[in-house]
């Protein structure tokens, strides 16, 4: 390497420079060196590097006599990348005292002031899915052990439930991390509250017995901790414990026993020379760069703070943290993308970055500075689009689509100004929607589970800024484009096209919207696929095509980017064959040698180390994103490469559905090819009963036809157990002749976290081998079956080599055209087009009618067109109706009539033929219906003898023609019109109501009979039973009543006749009803009162009987005289 500044004379000559791992064969080798300490401060810096194959011939060494030549070999130069750094210069030290990390005594309470400060405001839910916590809440409960704001303290220790763990553990308990850190935190609170001589939640008892049960507790497990998972010494699974120790002996440095503290140091110690050897190795563990290198330094961070002023190796350590953080500056591309993919690697990137920049500010005042900060909120608009509104991350490459939020680091990069002190906590500007979208799907209180790693500048008022976004209730799409990332997604927005949008939570909210997500992104980066073109489809709240997520690491590094399946370990989800896009089946090979291949199997339809680009396009007035996988799909490889050039666009169509169009043309020393696309979705072929809680992702695939797929969710997403009505369908259309069909085996593949998850696979495949092809899909959904319109995708007639396609969806027709420009085909147009609209059928009409068709507005024809009608007739313009040949030219409306049949479920057909195309109007009579719904009359009983009764009225149903209706024993009426008992008919709607006279004699039925139809419903009375014998009754006898003067009964009250009876009286009188007395015979009826009367004695102590006959009861009414 020949090093220089601009101007300079001569170079300063570095090398030869080894990789940093062992070169292979073939594919990429990282070379790295250091700028000569005389040019590292220079504004600009010229380099020239010369790369050479020294051996044409290699021999072992062992065995000289066995070589292998090299001569058509050499080294080209990849990219070169040069890394910039720049010198720690801190404000100030960590704190010579424990603890220190994040700062010791008022710096560390200085830190989480803005959560103290915090006012209380009311939330409904604190803890959901889509819901927006109330962070001063959960901090609190997090870090005191209740929510001040709506929960009294406490009693005691024991009653806080992270710090009852330790005071009584529980049978068989589980360890966990964040719980642990919490009472940490907790107790560090506490015990700088005592030393200071504060008022203190806790007492200073209750503080000292939890420290030393926590201590105890977590020195019997040390010994069983696992320190690494196995890939180096310091490594993955090392930072989360480099962490958790770092933090404990802090806390508690003074308090350890002396042999516990010695452990503790050995032991941390030991992984610190791994971590300094590793570095010294240059060991790809810290120097690929990627997620590793900000994960362990991290770990290592939190180590030096630690022991910054107790241990010589700490400054040094962290010196070299910072350092390595700067091969990974550039991960985050210009647009804020990550080169690794989102779940997990950007979080554990970020979240890394974001912890060692928190111990930074604390420990030295300074941010860190190999951070591109200003890329930062970017990436949170990055992180963002990929959420699908299904509410799980898109998952494309070494990623997992996860439900919801895990992590607060969207806000945290939105907030990047505070957590680097350009601004200081609460005063940056937030945009309030994407709060409202992040938490739309944030899980539960993930995030804020360990307070050692959040952001202080999380203490805001999220509730009240959620609710400021005033976001559009209009209809419309939006078009994310990452341009660096070559990824990019699609989302439409309906409001009020899905009632799931109307229930209460914010994940709810994305139900009425649809998304496509579209990969391009370099399958050379880290954790990256061959997966140019791949596309995930989501719709009202449903996941409808799935991509593999993180499968097995593809062999790159070993130079086996096309492998299939290494052993038993499954690698296709690496390539086009794990997504959905275009598939070479002709690039599979079996027994393919050659480089590092030993008779493997390997797919290459995509060249590793190619890209392509993904640019924002427009189409008529739809706009959406266009890739071009020209060079992806072998265009410059000439041994494995099989296309000449392949483009795929990606539309919204404005109503939720999509339009996925593909060109491509196989190179001409290939001849032809089968050229496929590849479609997943998710499959679940465990038996169970019902939906449970997000778990269950089964979406059964079927064939509707030949070229269209059906997809049906069969549990909803966004809620917990409810089953999903969304439905979708792939329609779909090529130039060359294909079909749909579905793979019948299901695809069971083991994951990186080997779990095993289940798709099914359909392809679009062509009949015979092309050689260049066009093809067009439509991507349709709807929240409820019956909402799917019909869709019709037909290849079109545009005459000679321009393919065309004609999309008839929502009563209208567009015509895509494709034009040939440059070698190759491109989408052209999308224009509406109504000449190939077929006629609306009509069914149920009238017998022997003049029917007439709808309109249709002519356009699309290159000149005017001759036509002719036969059976029936037509008219244009809106002229006059006539069977005569006519010419048509655009713009005209057509309309054609003809008489309908006079025979039930009868079609008359009117063919409209314009030039070789032919158009029916077809039109079928109702099938006749005489047979009414039945009826019925309720029957009456106990009616009184000889009287007029009426029916309830009904209301008939169930024909569609009129029918005689007749009456015997009665008279009938309808529609409250006068009875008659004279032969009539009646129709769907008529009421009808019956009367008759009741008989004449006790307890009897009469019936009437309507006869309507074929149906005779009855109305019957049955008359009274006669009851004419009253219930007994008796007058009080009077004794000393006075001589010759009128005496009275009390009343008495007929009872339990229901007819009129017989009065008679003998030695006296009565009335009825305080009515006239008499002695005449009468009557009475149930309910009269009746009383009597006599004139007493004259003569004394005698007595005069008077006696009263009811029917035939007799009771008598004495007095006595005195």
């Amino acid at each position: 390497m020949l090093w220089a500044k601009p101007g300079d004379s001569q170079y300063v000559v570095t090398g030869p420079h080894d990789p940093i791992e062992k070169i292979g064969y073939s594919g990429k080798q990282v070379f790295q060196a250091a700028v000569p300490e005389a040019l590292r401060d220079v504004d600009e810096v010229v380099v020239t590097l010369l790369t050479y194959n020294q051996y044409t011939k290699a021999c072992e060494k062992a065995n000289p006599t066995v070589c292998t030549p090299h001569e058509n070999e050499s080294l080209e130069l990849h990219s070169v990348a040069l890394k910039t750094a720049k010198a720690l210069n801190p404000l100030h030290q960590p704190a010579q005292q424990h603890p220190r990390i994040l700062g010791h005594g008022v710096e560390w309470q200085a830190y989480w002031q803005p959560f103290e400060a915090l006012t209380c405001v009311t939330s409904k839910n604190d803890s959901d899915w889509g819901s927006v916590f109330n962070v001063k809440n959960v901090w609190d409960k997090h870090t005191k052990g209740y929510s001040a704001c709506k929960e009294t303290p406490p009693s005691s220790l024991q009653k806080v439930d992270d710090a009852a763990f330790y005071l009584n553990p529980p049978a068989n308990s589980t360890w966990n991390t964040d719980r642990a850190l919490r009472v940490m935190f907790l107790l560090r609170q506490l015990k700088q509250c005592h030393t200071e001589g504060g008022s203190c939640l806790y007492s200073a008892a209750e503080t000292q017995a939890l420290q030393t049960a926590f201590i105890a507790y977590e020195m019997q497990r040390f010994d069983s901790v696992v320190w690494d998972w196995g890939y180096k010494c310091f490594d993955i699974g090392t930072e989360q414990q480099m962490k958790f120790w770092s933090i404990f002996v802090d806390v508690f440095w003074s308090d350890l026993a002396a042999t516990d503290k010695a452990r503790i140091d050995t032991k941390m110690g030991s992984l610190i020379d791994c971590y300094l050897q590793q570095y010294a190795d240059k060991d790809w563990s810290i120097f690929n760069g990627n997620n590793w290198t900000p994960l362990l330094g991290r770990g290592a961070a939190y180590w030096a703070i630690a022991y910054y002023h107790e241990d010589p190796r700490a400054p040094d350590v962290m010196e070299k943290v910072l350092e390595s953080m700067w091969l990974h500056r550039d991960f985050y591309l210009a647009d804020g993308a990550y080169m690794e993919g989102i779940v997990e690697y950007t979080n554990v990137s970020y979240s890394s970055l974001r912890e060692i920049n928190n111990l930074m500010m604390q420990g030295f005042g300074v941010p860190l500075d190999s951070v591109r900060w200003e890329r930062v909120a970017k990436t949170a608009n990055w992180f963002l689009d990929f959420m699908a509104p299904d509410g799980a991350m898109v998952d494309f490459g070494d990623s997992w689509e996860k439900l919801g939020w895990y992590t607060l680091d969207p806000l945290h990069m939105l907030l990047w100004e505070e957590m680097t002190g350009v601004k200081p906590v609460g005063q940056a500007t937030l945009d309030t929607c994407k709060v409202l979208d992040y938490f739309s799907n944030k899980w539960f209180v993930k995030g804020l589970d360990d307070p050692w790693a959040v952001q202080p500048s999380m203490a805001r008022n999220w509730i009240n800024l959620a609710g400021q976004c005033q976001r559009t209730t209009q209809a419309g799409s939006q078009v994310s484009l990452f341009a660096d990332a070559v990824t990019g997604s699609l989302r439409q927005y309906l409001p009020g096209s899905n009632p799931l949008a109307q229930q209460e939570g914010l994940r709810f909210k994305q139900a009425d919207q649809t998304y496509l997500a579209v990969s391009g992104t370099p399958a050379d980066f880290p954790h990256r696929e061959l997966d140019f073109g791949g596309l995930i489809w989501s719709a009202y709240g449903n996941r409808l095509l799935y991509d593999f997520g993180y499968g097995e690491i593809a062999l790159t590094a070993q130079g086996k980017p096309y492998l299939l399946n290494d052993g038993n370990i499954q690698l296709f989800d690496n390539l086009p064959l794990g997504t959905n896009t275009l598939v070479v089946e002709d690039a599979t090979q079996t027994g393919y040698t050659a480089g590092k291949y030993q008779n493997a199997t390997i797919n290459s339809s995509q060249i590793y180390g190619e890209r392509g680009t993904l640019v924002q396009a427009s189409i008529g007035n739809l706009t959406g994103l266009h890739l071009d996988a020209q060079a992806v799909y072998g265009a410059n490889d000439a041994e494995l490469g099989w296309l000449r050039y392949f483009d795929r666009w990606m539309l919204p169509l404005g109503d939720g559905n999509f339009l996925v169009a593909d060109a491509f043309a196989v190179k001409a020393d290939r001849g032809s090819a089968d050229v496929q696309e590849y479609w997943h979705t998710a499959v679940d072929t465990a038996a169970v009963s019902s939906c449970s809680f997000f778990s269950r992702q089964n979406v059964a695939m079927s064939l509707e036809n030949t070229h269209s797929l059906r997809l049906k969710p069969e549990c909803a997403r966004l809620d917990r157990t409810a089953a999903s009505s969304v439905v979708g369908r792939i329609a779909a259309a090529s130039w060359q002749a294909g079909e749909f069909s579905i793979d019948p085996e299901i695809i069971n593949y083991k994951t990186r976290i080997n779990t095993t998850i289940q798709r099914q696979r359909a392809r679009f495949k062509p009949l015979s081998p092309v050689s260049e092809d066009v093809r067009v899909f439509l991507l349709q959904a709807a929240p409820q079956a019956d909402k799917l319109p019909d869709a019709s995708l037909q290849k079109g007639d545009c005459g000679g080599d321009t393919p065309c396609f004609d999309l008839r969806l929502n009563g209208q027709t567009q015509r895509i055209t494709f034009a040939y420009d440059n070698a190759k085909y491109r989408l052209a147009s999308i224009q509406p087009v109504t000449v190939m609209t077929n006629f609306v059928d009509q069914k149920d009409v009238l017998l022997r009618t003049l029917v007439e068709s709808n309109n249709i507005q002519i356009s699309g024809l290159s000149s005017v067109a001759p036509f002719t009608v036969t059976g029936g007739e037509y008219r244009i313009n809106g002229g006059a109706y006539t069977k005569a040949k006519g010419t048509l030219k655009n713009g005209d409306t057509l309309q054609v009539r003809h008489l309908s049949s006079s025979k039930s479920i009868t079609t008359v057909t009117t063919t409209l033929k314009v030039g070789k195309q032919s158009y029916a109007f077809r039109s079928t009579t109702f099938a006749i219906d005489s047979t009414p719904d039945l009826i019925s009359f309720t029957a009456q009983t106990g009616v009184a003898l000889g009287s007029l009764q009426e029916s309830n009225v009904v209301t008939l149903s169930g024909i569609n023609v009129p029918i005689a209706v007749s009456v015997t024993g009665g008279e009938y009426r309808i529609n409250g019109g006068a009875y008659t008992k004279v032969k009539g008919t009646v129709k769907a709607g008529d009421t009808l109501q019956l009367r008759q006279i009741a008989s004449s004699k006790s307890n009897t039925t009469v019936k009437t009979t309507l006869t309507v139809g074929n149906v005779k419903p009855v109305f019957s009375t049955t008359t009274l039973v006669i009851d004419g014998t009253p219930d007994t009754f008796s007058f009080t006898a009077l004794s000393g009543v006075t001589l010759n003067s009128w005496v009275e009964s009390a009343s008495i009250t007929v009872s339990s006749i229901n007819v009129p009876v017989a009065i008679s009286i003998t030695g006296g009188e009565y009335r009825v009803n305080d009515g006239t007395y008499t002695t005449a015979k009468g009557a009475a009826k149930a309910g009269d009162t009746l009383q009597v009367r006599h004139l007493s004695s004259k003569s004394s102590k005698k007595t005069v009987t008077t006696n009263l006959t009811v029917g035939a009861v007799k009771a008598a009414f004495k007095s006595t005289t005195q």
